[in-house]
């Protein structure tokens, strides 16, 4: 596996353990939960990386760090107050 594809699959792989613990939290606030969405692209996106062996980084890495971007934003702007 080349560096790209086995930077895409740890990449993908973080994003699962925080989807995972986004969705477990029954107490999640609506909004954040609509991240799921949005981080399952960028796992989508990391995945086409990786299957290809790093041939496909374009454009599926733009798409990967555009949505990743977009979660952590999201994230960041979420109230201080929920432990999620």
């Amino acid at each position: 596996m080349t560096d790209i594809a086995s930077s895409a699959r740890t990449a993908r792989e973080s994003l699962a353990r925080g989807l995972s613990a986004l969705q477990s939290d029954p107490n999640i606030p609506p909004p954040l939960l609509e991240l799921a969405g949005t981080i399952a692209q960028a796992m989508g996106a990391l995945h086409q990386i990786e299957r290809s062996n790093g041939a496909a980084l374009v454009p599926h890495a733009h798409t990967a760090l555009n949505n990743v971007r977009t979660a952590l934003s999201q994230l960041q702007s979420a109230p201080a107050h929920n432990p999620s």
